[in-house]
């Protein structure tokens, strides 16, 4: 496993409840792809050239209330130069942010050099339908 530094804003222990997570963004150049299996991410330049592996710890990826602070969230981040194999550390941000659009919040993934141009959205599952249990009315008469 090869890590590049990280990061983190608002700050590497930032805690936050799985079940507030919509999803991971990836910042990248444009014109860049992004593949995804399970928790890895798989990005390749427009020229394909360069290939960078983000992989996401395996528990966020279910929905849960359980909490998770942004330190431990990503477990791979690294880029390689064809043709050779050798994976080297990729630094990253990482921040907590809240789409204004959709109002959800999102952890970014952010390589240090790249233009905030291509956003690559992945969204992570929702709460069970039956989660919540059956809706009951508060109200006092």
């Amino acid at each position: 496993m090869t890590l590049g530094a990280g990061t983190y804003f608002p700050h590497a222990g930032f805690a936050f409840p799985r079940s507030y997570l919509a999803g991971v963004w990836i910042v990248l150049n444009p014109g860049s792809s992004v593949s995804w299996t399970d928790n890895f991410a798989l990005a390749t330049d427009v020229g394909g050239t360069v290939t960078a592996g983000i992989e996401i710890a395996e528990n966020i990826f279910p929905w849960s209330s359980n909490a998770y602070t942004l330190d431990h969230l990503i477990t791979q981040s690294w880029y390689k130069v064809a043709p050779s194999p050798t994976e080297i550390p990729l630094p990253f941000n990482l921040t907590w942010f809240t789409d204004p659009v959709s109002t959800f919040p999102y952890v970014v993934y952010e390589p240090f050099g790249e233009t905030n141009t291509g956003n690559f959205k992945h969204l992570l599952p929702f709460a069970p339908a039956d989660y919540w249990g059956p809706h009951f009315d508060l109200t006092i008469s």
